[in-house]
């Protein structure tokens, strides 16, 4: 059996793991349900969808499920892009207020309306342990091979990862875009405490939520975000108003990165999608913000340090290299009908 998690079982991540371990099923997570299950779980297969891991599909084939339990999630586009090749041969059982398989309408599917926690430590309960789920090598940390043109994408997720998610309680938020591809891919969460928005990819959840999330919380709250992002909703003036701990991480690529690379993937010319280079550093001081520019990657770690550590809103700024396309996972291919894989023969 696999565990195909999502946003509606963040109530009770507790339960839904005595169920996992409980049932000794393999596990998926949605962007969404991100560190409901430790994505160090050696359990964990990975998250699907938009900026899905790397070899989802090909190691959940390498011990393949006959039937997948859907915790909290609708199975929408941008939780599974269509990708068949994840539809175990029985079907699914879909759990939660919403349940729903929409992206596989032709899938066997028996839908459950009730709370995901609840059903989970109900049958974690009744269920005698089965043997544990063997799971296939943990990949290796990704690296990169830096092109000198501005900071790598992984370069910037391997150091959030260490000095933000590893060594602090603070919230992730992820805006639409480059960012929220490259942080769902690579960062890695044990609790629950990673928020995007993809029902409309608009944008504007992250570079303003930030805001309302640090208030709520007190704590430092980090959005990564891109520049145009940070220059359409950003509300840092709101921030610095009510002195809130909010952080923004800009991948700063001047311009659209993921429409260019999405229009580059598709063979056509990108067009409208480059504006001038902002210098957010300035940008945040004129409203009583600071922030700190990085051009290389040995600035990353110290940068995001004193973001933290200023406990007041404060800008990163960061180089990227525009020419390093967005990991758009199996989008592409499982939209064309020939590349398309199923268990179900």
């Amino acid at each position: 059996m696999v565990c195909w998690i999502g946003h509606e079982a963040r109530h009770d991540p507790e339960g839904v793991r005595s169920l996992v371990q409980s049932l000794g099923a393999a596990v998926l997570a949605t962007p969404r349900g991100k560190g409901i299950v430790s994505e160090r779980d050696p359990a964990f297969l990975g998250v699907t969808g938009l900026g899905g891991a790397r070899g989802v599909r090909e190691r959940l084939a390498q011990t393949p499920p006959d039937v997948g339990l859907v915790l909290g999630c609708r199975l929408s586009e941008f939780s599974s892009w269509w990708d068949e090749s994840l539809v175990p041969p029985q079907g699914f059982i879909s759990v939660g207020p919403n349940p729903s398989t929409a992206a596989f309408p032709d899938a066997e599917a028996l839908s459950l309306h009730v709370d995901v926690g609840r059903f989970a430590r109900a049958l974690a309960a009744s269920n005698t342990p089965t043997q544990p789920f063997t799971p296939p090598p943990a990949l290796p940390r990704e690296v990169c091979t830096p092109s000198g043109d501005g900071i790598h994408p992984i370069e910037l997720m391997n150091a959030i990862q260490d000095e933000v998610v590893d060594r602090t309680e603070a919230t992730i938020l992820s805006e639409a875009g480059n960012a929220f591809a490259w942080a769902t891919r690579s960062l890695q969460f044990e609790q629950p405490r990673y928020r995007v928005s993809p029902d409309f990819g608009s944008m504007g959840h992250a570079a303003a939520g930030v805001v309302g999330t640090a208030l709520a919380h007190r704590r430092p709250c980090v959005a990564l975000v891109g520049d145009g992002a940070m220059l359409m909703n950003t509300e840092l003036n709101t921030a610095v108003q009510h002195d809130a701990p909010a952080v923004w991480v800009v991948l700063n690529d001047a311009g659209y990165g993921m429409i260019r690379h999405g229009m580059e993937a598709i063979g056509e010319t990108p067009s409208g999608t480059a504006f001038p280079r902002v210098d957010f550093v300035a940008f945040a001081r004129a409203q009583g913000a600071d922030g700190l520019a990085v051009e290389h990657p040995a600035g990353l770690r110290s940068a995001l340090r004193a973001a933290i550590h200023a406990r007041k809103p404060f800008v990163v700024d960061v180089r990227m290299d525009a020419t390093i396309p967005p990991p758009f996972g199996s989008r592409n291919s499982t939209l064309t009908a020939g590349e398309m894989t199923t268990w179900r023969g």
